[in-house]
């Protein structure tokens, strides 16, 4: 034994020796391993003490880093030696009493980076050696970022608008190994492609992003050299304008099976959000900008604004639009605006109406036929109607001959007994209302009272029942029989005389302006005696004269007989249009007219005249001159200007015609042509009037 243990002493002391001599070359014998560790932090190098004879002894254990001995354990003095470099500051600790024997390097150094291994003597087996490659990890300093004016930017960015692409650069100084910087929007990674820069020792990456409302709030820069640790983070906030995304209109009260009802007030929510900044949220009921609403509220980190209406319907909300429009007033118009419409369901009692025949005419008259319509209006639908007379419904008012169909009431030939209060009802599942009753006057035609005259001393009375109550008597009859014609170059009208008539009103009534109706132009009365009037002559004491002056195409005549009780309705005659037609002269009758034809004779000879004249002033000039002697030519004047000068004095004419329009079917006159004819050339004219139409020729004398 102890031959062995000297023998193992000088084999030790051969170790040590050459370990002081020679350097470990790492891979040659034993393991070899990589190993990484953060700047500033703490690693542990493991070393393999497994002996390949068991029960083997460590006898001896070094540490090495690169050529140079930090730390040795010598198993027989039990002694441990550490290298200043690392007892001074305590950096280095190894538990001998754990397997396998690990070195502790704490607070590292960007120094400490090296090839460590550690060799291993054993009193049997032999010598291992393990190899550890520690890569110190120095970590890139906090990012940092610069505008595209190369501006520090710190904390936020902005504003932007929707659609702007954000420019940003991200730059880190240092690392080992050199980082990778990327960008993320959230979570999302946008960009990883980092390079140098053109300071030393400094890296960086230049961001262009496209800003829309999926952007998250604020964009990250990222450095990462290892798996140790998280990397190195910096954030910077995008002040991002928004516009809201969503606008919802949401009912908190009043909403009651899908309705609203009229009178009862109800509280409306309008939400918007993914709006920034804080909006201006309005409320408008068809055209009408609601202003009275409650504040609204504005929450920055959920960007989401909230207004309130309290809204009471009218009857006439219903089936409006109710419109909720969020504003951005940060943001350019044409983007800036969003709304929720909906439309409103108001509910109400029926408004009910009533009218006849669609008019507001409350008046029918006797055996005519009356339709009254139930005018309704109401939400939810009405699911019935009903009818009044008098304040009964119509089933127990004991008015027969009436049909009801849906909202018409109709009468039938409806009597005078009739007349009072009619109203109708309806009902729908909001409750019943009525409408104001009408009165109903059924009009029917005067009747006498008892004997209808009654003589009260020299008064003379007509009684007579009527609705309305009449408004006029007459006591004469009405003119029969009249004609209208035209004779003397103007209109008159001839009548058959009433009995009972003392004089006679003859009127000329006239369109009015627009041809809406007929005014009264002229009125006069003719004759007055003891029981007719007076006849115009004794050949034709049988008719009634009168002169009316002239009428046009919508023109009337109008007669009447009258008395001392009043005068009857007066009978109007219109011109036909043959009348009107035979009552226009032809053109060329002018001609024949004896004035006319002097006239025409004086103008020829004044021409004939200034003509003769005019030759003989020209041949006496050219006597003078001496100029050869004209040819002197006799105008002779032809036989028509002779007979026309010659017949002038005995020129005729006809007279005016009688042309006449009848109110029955009597003819009178008979039709007569007697025409006078010229000295030397007779001239025949074909003229024949109308069927209707009497022409009278007279002789005019010789002007």
């Amino acid at each position: 034994m102890d031959r062995r243990m000297g023998v193992n002493q000088a084999l030790m002391l051969l170790v040590l020796f050459l370990s002081s001599t020679y350097a470990f070359i790492a891979g040659i014998d034993g393991p070899f391993l990589y190993q990484e560790a953060l700047e500033d932090g703490n690693t542990t190098l493991h070393c393999d003490t497994n002996a390949e004879i068991i029960d083997d002894e460590i006898m001896l254990l070094v540490w090495y880093k690169n050529d140079e001995s930090i730390y040795s354990y010598d198993a027989r003095s039990g002694t441990e030696w550490s290298s200043p470099t690392f007892n001074t500051s305590g950096r280095l600790a190894v538990d001998i009493r754990k397997r396998p024997i690990s070195l502790s390097l704490s607070k590292l150094r960007e120094d400490d980076q090296a090839v460590y291994h550690c060799r291993v003597e054993f009193l049997l087996s032999p010598t291992k050696y393990t190899g550890v490659n520690l890569i110190v990890i120095v970590q890139p300093s906090i990012p940092f970022f610069l505008d595209e004016l190369g501006n520090k930017i710190e904390n936020k960015v902005g504003p932007y608008f929707e659609g702007d692409t954000l420019a940003l650069n991200c730059l880190v100084i240092g690392g080992r190994p050199p980082p990778q910087i990327r960008w993320f929007s959230g979570e999302v990674l946008v960009d990883a492609t980092g390079n140098e820069s053109d300071i030393p020792n400094v890296r960086e990456n230049e961001l262009y992003l496209p800003l829309a409302r999926d952007t998250a709030e604020n964009v990250s820069c990222k450095a990462s050299n290892t798996q140790l640790s998280p990397p190195v983070a910096a954030f910077v906030n995008i002040e991002l304008y928004l516009s809201a995304d969503n606008v919802s209109i949401n009912w908190i009260q009043g909403m009651e099976n899908g309705g609203l009802t009229v009178g009862k007030t109800a509280i409306i929510q309008c939400i918007a959000t993914g709006v920034y900044p804080s909006p201006d949220i309005a409320w408008w009921l068809n055209d009408k900008h609601l202003t009275h609403y409650s504040n609204q509220t504005y929450d920055k980190l959920t960007k989401r604004a909230i207004s309130y209406l309290q809204l009471t319907p009218t009857v006439a909300d219903d089936g409006a639009t109710l419109a909720c429009m969020a504003t951005n007033l940060a943001v350019p118009q044409g983007r800036n605006s969003k709304a929720d419409v909906i439309t409103l369901n108001v509910t109400y009692v029926p408004i009910v109406e009533i009218s006849v025949n669609g008019t507001s005419k409350f008046t029918v008259i006797e055996n005519e036929t009356l339709n009254l319509l139930c005018e309704v209006k109401a939400n939810p639908p009405i699911d019935r109607i009903m009818w009044y007379f008098n304040g009964l419904k119509m089933e127990n008012s004991g008015v027969v001959g009436y049909n009801v169909s849906l909202n018409m009431l109709v009468l039938h030939e409806i009597r005078r007994m009739y007349s009072g209060q009619y109203s109708c009802g309806a009902a729908n599942a909001i409750g019943e209302a009525h409408a104001e009753p009408i009165d109903i006057n059924v009009f029917y035609p005067p009747e006498c009272k008892g004997n209808g005259l009654t003589l009260n001393e020299e008064t003379l009375n007509c009684n007579v029942t009527a609705i309305p109550i009449p408004n006029k008597y007459v006591w004469p009859p009405q003119l029969q029989q009249c004609d209208l014609a035209y004779e003397n170059v103007q209109f008159q009208i001839r009548c058959i005389p009433v009995d009972n008539a003392t004089h006679y009103e003859v009127s000329v009534w006239r369109q009015s302006i627009g041809n809406a109706s007929l005014t009264l132009d002229q009125k006069r009365v003719l004759g007055y005696g003891a029981s007719q009037a007076l006849a115009v002559n004794a050949a034709e004491s049988l008719f009634i004269k009168g002169e009316l002056g002239s009428l046009g195409r919508e023109d009337e005549a109008g007669a009447a007989a009258c008395n001392r009780y009043g005068c009857s309705t007066v009978l109007l005659l219109r011109p036909t249009e043959r009348l009107l037609s035979a009552v226009v002269v032809p053109w060329w009758k002018f001609l024949l007219d004896k004035t006319v034809g002097i006239s025409i004779g004086g103008v020829l000879l004044v021409i004939v005249f200034l003509t003769s004249t005019a030759l003989v002033v020209c041949v006496a000039k050219r006597s003078c001159g001496k100029r050869p002697p004209p040819v002197i030519q006799v105008l002779r004047i032809d036989d028509i200007t002779r007979d026309i000068l010659n017949s002038s004095r005995d020129l005729k004419a006809r007279s005016s015609c009688t042309l006449r329009s009848r109110s029955s079917d009597r003819l009178d006159g008979t039709e007569e042509l007697d025409l006078t004819s010229w000295q030397h050339s007779p001239v025949l004219y074909d003229f024949e009037p109308p069927p209707d139409v009497t022409l009278t020729m007279h002789r005019e004398s010789a002007v």
